[in-house]
């Protein structure tokens, strides 16, 4: 999904990045921070067991 970024914010200040956010099932963009919790299980023994997945954080974009 898409995240607030450096690299991100002349997209999504356009007009053309608006009508993308307007099409995101929630509307909004997310702060890169809402990245920490999945990063911290990744690096816990909570993902002793994953290897080889993608996990997706997108805030429902790929629904």
């Amino acid at each position: 999904g898409y995240f607030e970024s450096e690299m991100t914010a002349e997209l999504f200040d356009s007009d053309t990045g608006a009508a993308m956010v307007k099409s995101f099932p929630r509307q909004r963009m997310r702060p890169a921070t809402d990245l920490h919790a999945p990063l911290l299980m990744l690096c816990s023994d909570a993902a002793l067991g994953i290897t080889g997945s993608v996990i997706t954080v997108d805030d429902g974009q790929t629904l």
